[in-house]
């Protein structure tokens, strides 16, 4: 008798599925209560006494991006409201229509000003177009055309802090960092002063005017002609200005919306309302909740059952927004009505399945999608979104046979950690302790519910259309336009890291890290170009017998030269740990087609493999050795600090102090998590940086125990597991084949081997971080780690692309279909 191997993949989907509804309903059931401020209300008459706001008024929580002490003074005269920033270590944004971001604490620089940085005297004897000079008693300095001009001779390692001069066009009205003033070694955009602490205070440029900012140094100002010196305290904004308005103030962590009476009104009142970023406190603590200091000064609370609270129902959502809803069902209709219309070739899928795959996938997806231009909806839909669009999946995979070998035993894995990533960030912001949390929950559910209603409707995507299609993607001898649609996608990515390079930073361009893609495609670039490497080895051409390192170098030059593009623009960004992932590409794939097509024995292969394990050892004891024995590493040495701050973080208490306590809230966890269970207030583990995604696992481990933790690294070797499998049955399939499809074996065989080890390197990564196994780099772990372009442009297509191998191969072999071939 047949043995159905899809039973054991499918048997623990609907496992985990189960798993995950209960835990949904813990999570939601669990979900603290507690009370958040709904307006701060500032009571003043014309001309009286201003007020010092403080987080004590503004009802936050002490910490490390929470308001001042002493952060906002309001004054109230008969012109207006007006507001200055006392504070020395904290900002206040004051946005306006024309000025997305503007901070008080700024001096626009003009001739004959006098500065004093912690007493050391600075004049401005010139500040025009584009030149400013000023000048020292110990010498002067010149900025002309984007470049500083000092006495001393610059250091050329310095780091490259200032922004692009050229940009002022781009964005007339943003802050441009041109140099910094203070410490004792002279920089490109650094002047250095001796008797001014590093950093001391910055030079801006913005609305083609020199401005200066505050920094390290305590900075008074006076204008030329005047007596009297000022500080940054002193300069005072005027909020309900008629020709520029401001709407709204960010005060630490939290956003407010400004509402005023007008001038010259009785009652003078000022109103601020949380918009982003209040903190929750918990009903057992609201005897700790702040007061205020004056009087003037009164908050209205309010409570919640939950933090969720005031989020609409779908119910509710959908009345709101019944145009999408609408649009949803009219698309839904028209799929359905297609299906109805499918040729009798196409009909041997019974008519009811392949309507549950067309028809709830634009009803629900579009409803899930419109939630990002929408607003706020219900986490109770968001979650039942993500079951449903990844459980139905699964129902119709196992329905259609599709479950069958090691693809099987990846859409498993791959459901799990889908699973267990939304109810991680769900708990983290269900149970945080700022709203913030809960709209990352929400952008990380989207985001997984969008992935699985987009897979939904490619289960029952016939495998000779899949295979039709990867073939004229990969193969080098296809029609003109498929070969300009792999030169449009190569072309695309050059630009958007060209982009990445001039306009972006570390943490991206525009909100999106356009190189989450970019490892994808040099993954499969370098398929691509060990496809043609196949092919001219296994062709014995008499070209590349005589002359077979040209002949490589001619096929892997391309591939070569976008990898050194894409690593000569991240280090230009400081972004390595990406470069650092796209440079150990290199050396699985040099593995991989290291030995001859053909089985032809060569030693070149067998020197280039002991070479590739000889590196990886050296490059494993290198780093046990600086563990070891850290002070024999020299200082010159790149990323010094970063290596210094992992192997002795007990030595550099500013940049080490993420590595202590990530192992101090992991290990707090135990082995089952606290006794109170997993779900209810996250507590300390919430003032971990970054803890949404770089630090995820120590929030696994801290609330759920090493058991969670043992359950994601099962689950991740899985899925790492299926992919190596998947490639490795793929160039067997292949073999048997013609050569065309010879050739899609070879290149989704090395696609998907270079994939798994990104996918592992992200994994080990993001361990080591929580660990202290590596040195900390910023990557996210897979499905669990908030982060919208790493799930959309890394893990979906990671995920499609095994999937879709896969199904290549199970849907030849219809045995565990119950509705025929596919």
């Amino acid at each position: 008798m047949h043995r159905d191997r899809s039973l054991g993949p499918l048997s623990l989907s609907l496992f985990l599925l189960l798993g995950y509804l209960y835990a949904a309903w813990l999570l939601l059931e669990q979900a603290p209560k507690g009370s958040v401020v709904e307006a701060v209300t500032i009571a003043l008459e014309p001309d009286s006494d201003p007020l010092i706001l403080g987080r004590e008024e503004l009802g936050q929580r002490f910490g490390s991006a929470s308001a001042a002490l002493d952060h906002l003074r309001v004054r109230r005269d008969r012109t207006g409201w007006w507001v200055a920033n006392v504070s020395d270590r904290r900002r206040v944004d004051a946005p306006t229509s024309l000025h997305p971001t503007r901070y008080l604490r700024r001096w626009s620089l003009a001739r004959g000003d006098r500065l004093r940085l912690d007493g050391v005297s600075i004049e401005v004897t010139e500040a025009r177009a584009d030149r400013l000079v000023l000048s020292a008693h110990s010498g002067r300095v010149r900025w002309e055309a984007g470049t500083l001009y000092q006495d001393l001779q610059p250091f050329s390692e310095c780091p490259d802090e200032g922004d692009h001069w050229w940009m002022r066009h781009l964005r007339p009205n943003a802050e441009l960092v041109l140099f910094s003033i203070g410490g004792q070694v002279p920089c490109p955009v650094r002047w250095s002063l001796s008797a001014v602490p590093s950093k001391g205070a910055r030079v801006l440029w913005s609305e083609g005017r020199f401005w200066l900012a505050p920094g390290s140094a305590e900075v008074r100002f006076a204008r030329a002609g005047e007596q009297q010196w000022r500080g940054f305290g002193d300069l005072e904004w005027r909020l309900d200005d008629p020709a520029e308005p401001t709407r709204r103030l960010v005060l630490g962590r939290t956003s407010y919306s400004l509402d005023w009476t007008a001038a010259g009104s009785e009652g003078s009142v000022l109103r601020l309302v949380p918009s982003g970023g209040t903190d929750v406190w918990p009903a057992s603590r609201e005897e700790t909740r702040p007061v205020s200091r004056d009087e003037r000064v009164s908050s209205t609370w309010e409570k919640r059952s939950a933090p969720a609270e005031g989020w609409p129902g779908i119910g509710e959502w959908m009345v709101d927004h019944w145009p999408w809803c609408c649009l949803a069902l009219s698309l839904a209709l028209v799929a359905g009505a297609l299906e109805l219309r499918r040729t009798r070739h196409d009909r041997q899928i019974p008519l009811g399945v392949r309507l549950a795959a067309r028809v709830p996938a634009f009803l629900l997806g579009i409803l899930t999608l419109a939630t990002v231009w929408t607003g706020p909806v219900s986490p109770v839909w968001l979650l039942m979104s993500i079951a449903l669009g990844w459980g139905l999946a699964t129902l119709l995979l196992g329905l259609g046979g599709r479950l069958a070998g090691p693809v099987g035993w990846l859409w498993s894995a791959a459901l799990g950690l889908v699973l267990i990533g939304a109810l991680v960030q769900g708990q983290l912001g269900l149970g945080g302790d700022n709203s913030r949390w809960l709209l990352i929950a929400r952008d990380h559910w989207r985001a997984l519910a969008l992935m699985g209603w987009l897979i939904l409707p490619l289960t029952l995507v016939r495998r000779d259309s899949l295979e039709r299609l990867a073939t004229q993607l990969t193969d080098p001898e296809a029609s003109a336009v498929w070969r300009r649609l792999r030169l449009f996608l190569l072309s695309g990515a050059v630009l958007v890291l060209l982009a990445q390079g001039l306009f972006g930073r570390e943490e991206g361009l525009a909100g999106v890290q356009p190189v989450e893609g970019v490892k994808i495609l040099t993954a499969l670039l370098l398929a691509y170009v060990a496809r043609r490497l196949w092919a001219r080895r296994a062709g014995l051409g008499s070209y590349h017998r005589a002359a077979p390192l040209r002949s490589s170098l001619e096929l892997t030059g391309i591939a070569f030269f976008f990898l050194a593009f894409a690593l000569a623009l991240l280090w230009a960004v400081h972004d390595m740990s990406p470069a650092l992932l796209l440079l150990m590409l290199v050396l699985p794939g040099m593995w991989l087609v290291a030995p001859h097509p053909l089985g032809v024995p060569s030693q070149g292969a067998r020197w280039i493999r002991i070479g590739i394990a000889g590196a990886s050892l050296l490059g494993l004891g290198f780093l046990i050795w600086i563990h070891a024995d850290p002070d024999m590493l020299p200082r010159w040495f790149p990323q010094y600090a970063r290596l210094m701050a992992w192997a002795q973080p007990e030595r550099f208490p500013e940049s080490g102090y993420q590595v202590r306590m990530a192992l101090d809230l992991a290990a707090a966890g135990g082995f089952m998590g606290p006794v109170t269970g997993p779900f209810g207030w996250n507590g300390a583990v919430m003032g971990l940086p970054v803890v949404q995604n770089d630090f995820i696992g120590a929030f696994v481990l801290n609330r759920a125990g090493s058991i969670a933790g043992i359950l994601v690294l099962l689950l991740q070797l899985l899925f790492a597991g299926s992919l190596f499998a998947l490639s490795e049955r793929l160039s067997a399939w292949g073999r048997s084949r013609d050569v065309a499809q010879q050739g899609l074996g070879v290149f989704l065989s090395f696609a998907l081997f270079a994939l798994a080890w990104l996918f592992v390197a992200h994994a080990l990564i993001a361990w080591g971080n929580v660990l202290g196994l590596l040195p900390v780099m910023g990557q996210p772990m897979t499905f669990i780690a908030s982060g919208n372009s790493h799930l959309l442009f890394f893990a979906l297509p990671l995920l499609l692309i095994g999937l879709t191998s896969g199904w290549m191969m199970v849907g030849a072999d219809d045995r565990s279909s119950r509705f025929g071939k596919p």
